[in-house]
């Protein structure tokens, strides 16, 4: 299991003159008794890299609803009249979630499709069938599920919607996207090179933001030659881009998901 936060620490160190780590990060480092990593986490890496991560990628999984995760809801006379059903909200408890917030849902299947079989009106449905092959053939026409699924929308990190909403409750298998944990265990070990390269530019980025102002001393305070420390931190000027660049390489990488690629290939066959 690959540490993505202890490998992107260590390609910072490497990458980036310690000189300059010292002038963009060790004054909090003094202040607050901090560490150069800690402080480097706390400026750069949570409150930007991870978040903009986890917009991205995210840990794909499945989560069966059931009932006791069905939050009732009140029902208004509108809504009455409109025939609406109340089975549509439902809180993920923490230990189906390995207690990480929820950062999309792909879809809901329905319940028997993981063992090979679907509904008991609709037969095995999971092979090369007649069932499947006419329910292929009729949503490759009207791009709709058949039979019809709900959508589902996250409203919370552990609280989700089913729309339309239901009139009973139905235990439907729900694909959904997990937020990255503190140190980024559950990421796909594939997307942990390009993750430390973010981190890598993210760091230039601000040490380009936080010293370009201060060169213009006559000292600069750890002690380097000004011209030395200029001509590097000129060259971090293209980091942001880097940055931007690397994120969309990212997205690709996390999406080696085992899961999402399974789901993918199924799709992509009907």
């Amino acid at each position: 299991m690959v540490n993505a936060i202890d490998l992107a620490l260590t390609e910072v160190h490497f990458q980036i003159p310690y000189k300059l780590l010292q002038l963009a990060f060790m004054r909090n480092t003094k202040q607050f008794n901090l560490s150069m990593d800690e402080e480097i986490m706390a400026q750069v890496i949570s409150p930007r890299v991870i978040k903009h991560c986890n917009l991205v990628g995210g840990k794909y999984k499945e989560i069966i609803l059931r009932t006791e995760f069905w939050e009732p809801i009140q029902l208004e006379k509108a809504a009455l009249v409109s025939n609406i059903g109340q089975y549509s909200v439902y809180r993920i408890p923490p230990e189906e979630r390995e207690g990480l917030p929820l950062i999309d849902v792909t879809e809901v299947e329905w319940p028997g499709v993981q063992n090979g079989y679907g509904l008991p009106y609709s037969g095995y449905y999971s092979g090369n069938s007649v069932a499947n092959a006419a329910r292929k053939m009729l949503d490759s026409q009207t791009f709709r599920s058949t039979p019809p699924k709900p959508t589902v929308e996250v409203l919370s990190g552990d609280l989700i919607r089913l729309n339309p909403s239901q009139h009973n409750h139905m235990q439907w298998v729900l694909t959904c996207r997990l937020a990255y944990d503190d140190n980024f265990m559950n990421m796909e070990p594939s997307a942990a090179k390009v993750f430390a390269e973010l981190c890598v530019e993210a760091v230039k980025s601000y040490i380009y933001n936080t010293i370009v102002i201060a060169m213009d001393q006559a000292y600069i305070e750890a002690g380097a030659e000004l011209g030395v420390v200029k001509s590097t931190i000129e060259e971090y000027k293209e980091s942001e881009a880097r940055f931007k660049e690397l994120l969309e390489k990212f997205a690709g990488m996390a999406k080696y998901d085992n899961l999402y690629l399974k789901k993918l290939m199924f799709h992509c066959l009907q």
